[in-house]
């Protein structure tokens, strides 16, 4: 008994079809759902960009989740000069990992003030969670409760937040990559790097900046609404370095950003 062949080639429809590099970085603005893609895309960027090991002792505290902390702290400062003081009189210290080999005083004076105080957390972070990671565990295992590692390090704060958190230029190892036509690479100036700021607290403008990145994350783009409203903010984050002043009354009279309670 014989079959009858078919037209066409049968694993046609099974071919791989071979991406074009040139359209790598390309997004679709509507989201259709879940699919392999996506979730292979959201694998890739937890291999890439954390370190996640099992039986960690320490806690992590997300890039978005520190960022709603920042912006609730600053609305209560708001309502008080004399809250100010007490929430951020602290700006951010360095401390090195070599330090807790030490025999004698392995700790600073800032590290034992916010040890298991109340309604006070500590929260180390580095570029890539390499160094952040080893003194976390350290640090959990002497008996600092209240301590935090911030997932991701500086390289998720680049992506997510290229201004507002950090002051100063961002290391090129923690700058996402960009894709360069060849016309592009030619004009392309090396930016000069700045320093970072000694600020004990965040300016308005930086909260603006915060806010809007923000938005951007945790609201859906595939509404026409979010997405002109993006579009805006975008906007009056290119325009905030040319003038601040205008910069934040342009933000309030859009409606921007709205005070939202931290879960």
């Amino acid at each position: 008994m014989s079959v009858k062949s078919t037209i066409g080639n049968p694993q046609f429809l099974k071919k791989r079809v071979v991406p074009n590099p040139k359209y790598r970085y390309v997004r679709a603005r509507i989201d259709t759902g879940y699919s392999l893609s996506k979730y292979m895309e959201k694998i890739d960027e937890l291999r890439r960009n954390y370190r996640y090991k099992r039986d960690e002792l320490f806690k992590r505290l997300k890039v978005t989740t520190f960022s709603q902390l920042v912006l609730q702290v600053a609305s209560v400062n708001e309502q008080g000069d004399e809250m100010f003081e007490e929430l951020q009189r602290e700006e951010a210290n360095s401390y090195p990992i070599a330090m807790l080999s030490r025999t004698m005083n392995p700790y600073t004076k800032e590290l034992l003030d916010y040890k298991n105080a109340s309604g006070k957390i500590i929260l180390l972070y580095d570029e890539d969670e390499r160094i952040a990671s080893q003194a976390a565990t350290t640090l959990c295992e002497r008996g600092f409760e209240n301590l935090f590692m911030l997932s991701g390090g500086l390289k998720v704060v680049a992506q997510m937040f290229p201004e507002g958190l950090t002051t100063g230029s961002i290391p090129l190892s923690c700058q996402p990559p960009v894709l360069l036509t060849p016309r592009r690479r030619h004009s392309t100036a090396k930016e000069p790097t700045h320093s970072a700021e000694d600020k004990l607290r965040f300016a308005k403008d930086d909260l603006n900046k915060i806010q809007c990145y923000l938005d951007e994350i945790l609201l859906p783009s595939n509404s026409p609404s979010n997405f002109s409203r993006l579009s805006s903010s975008r906007t009056q984050l290119k325009t905030s370095s040319s003038s601040v002043g205008g910069s934040i009354s342009a933000r309030s009279q859009t409606g921007c950003f709205q005070n939202k309670p931290w879960k």
